[in-house]
């Protein structure tokens, strides 16, 4: 197996730094638990520590720091967690009809109350269209978007970001998602100086033209919530899994599993709890990741075939590895160990900041706290509101408990922000040799 390319595409300007991440589910906390725990070596250096809940590896990776030390729930294929609507992008793609509030707030607007009926001062129209083209029906000027997985989506047109979660309705043991209808959200002017909050927020709200919505597909989709755990099931005690791990090293030799868990001695019930909860359950009808079929010596000219940012000739680049305690906080507990990497590294590590994945936990609004997130939404979260230092808001989730954003202190020199985020391949789900080298789309 050849390196995979390394892309470090970050800026520190006013203690701002740029994220790209992975395009596939998995930073999300809420899993099913299966017993089991591997260390992960692949050859380029990467260092993940990975719950082996899967039959399929499906990492979020935020890229340019690929060693950096990462606690990820992995999932049996058909369930996830965090919000519990559940919509695919061919019931999204389409002509949309927004309503604008007056974008004249601050990033503390609250939009929960926003009646587009009423408090409306503007229209705007697009068509969300392949790969990630969003197009101005109106002026004809175009823009990018993207799925935010399968809970909302986010698009960027005239020098405006837009952000929406689909709506959805929960009934007894289902949830209906209505994916063609957009919550009330924010928002805001594209980013315009480095560590600066984005300016001119307003709130928005709408969804699918009568046209697009008679398309001949169904924009409704009705999941069932997983059952919770059984009391017997609770109750069961984790072991070590040698067998697995043989059974995974005799299957391919491009990295080691070891057995190495963390979870050896505790309850089901107390591991779900760092998974975060609610559970949700689904099937993706996405197609296969096209192949490049170039040879590894163009695909990957120029690269070195191993590279370990915890060992540059001798040098680490990486913050110290954490415990997420009793909460579904893997999310951000990663993402924020990719920031302070990304920090080393392009200081040199004359900066060695520590920032706090309890400013996630407890501040964004873009995640659930204990019960699950994703990376691109904290990478937006520190582009939006700032990271706070760990100095600044220590973490005290791991007991299972989420305190107010107002313990965090006051001190707006203790907050980090990002220069910019994205999806490695410019959007979701396009993440593969294709995608994250630039010589085509995943799907095609």
């Amino acid at each position: 197996m050849t390196a995979p390319p390394l892309t470090v595409s970050m800026s520190l300007s006013q203690h701002s730094v740029n994220a790209r991440v992975a395009g596939d589910k998995g930073a999300g906390c809420g899993r099913h638990p299966r017993p089991a725990l591997t260390t992960v070596s692949w050859r380029f250096g990467v260092r993940l520590h990975c719950y082996w809940i899967m039959t399929r590896f499906s990492a979020v990776m935020l890229f340019g720091v690929l060693s950096l030390p990462l606690l990820m729930l992995a999932m049996v294929p058909s369930v996830r967690a965090d919000f519990p609507m559940h919509c695919e992008k061919p019931q999204v793609m389409g002509t949309w009809d927004f309503k604008l509030g007056p974008n004249t707030g601050a990033n503390t607007l609250d939009c929960s109350t926003f009646n587009a009926a009423k408090d409306a001062t503007s229209t705007l129209t697009v068509t969300f269209s392949e790969p990630n083209v969003v197009t101005n029906e109106i002026t004809k000027e175009t823009g990018t978007w993207t799925m935010i997985y399968d809970e909302g989506f986010e698009f960027t047109i005239s020098g405006k970001v837009y952000f929406s979660w689909f709506a959805y309705e929960v009934h007894g043991a289902n949830v209906t998602s209505h994916c063609a209808d957009a919550s009330p959200t924010t928002y805001h002017d594209v980013l315009k100086t480095p560590g600066v909050i984005p300016s001119n927020w307003g709130c928005y709200a709408g969804g699918m033209t009568p046209a697009s919505r008679n398309n001949g597909v169904d924009h409704d989709t009705i999941t069932p919530l997983s059952p919770p755990v059984t009391a017997e099931e609770a109750e069961k005690v984790w072991e070590e899994e040698h067998a697995l791990v043989a059974h995974i090293n005799s299957r391919q030799s491009d990295w080691v599993a070891t057995s190495k868990s963390p979870f050896v001695g505790m309850k089901t019930k107390d591991v779900v709890r760092q998974m975060g909860t609610p559970f949700k359950v689904h099937h993706s009808r996405y197609p296969r990741a096209a192949r490049d079929d170039r040879p590894d010596h163009v695909k990957y000219a120029g690269l070195p075939d191993s590279w370990d940012w915890s060992n540059v000739n001798g040098t680490s680049f990486l913050a110290p590895v954490r415990s997420q305690g009793q909460c579904g906080s893997c999310y951000a507990h990663s993402s924020t160990s990719m920031f302070d990497a990304r920090i080393r590294i392009l200081s040199n590590n004359a900066r060695q900041d520590i920032l706090a994945p309890q400013s996630v936990v407890s501040c964004n609004r873009y995640s659930q706290g204990c019960d699950g997130g994703f990376a691109y939404l904290v990478s937006k979260f520190a582009q939006d509101f700032g990271l706070a230092t760990e100095s600044c808001f220590p973490y005290v989730s791991g007991s299972g408990t989420v305190p107010a954003c107002s313990a965090q202190c006051s001190d707006k020199s203790q907050l980090r922000y990002s220069s910019g985020y994205a999806f490695v391949g410019g959007f979701v789900r396009n993440v593969c040799e294709r995608g994250w080298t630039g010589h085509g789309n995943a799907y095609d």
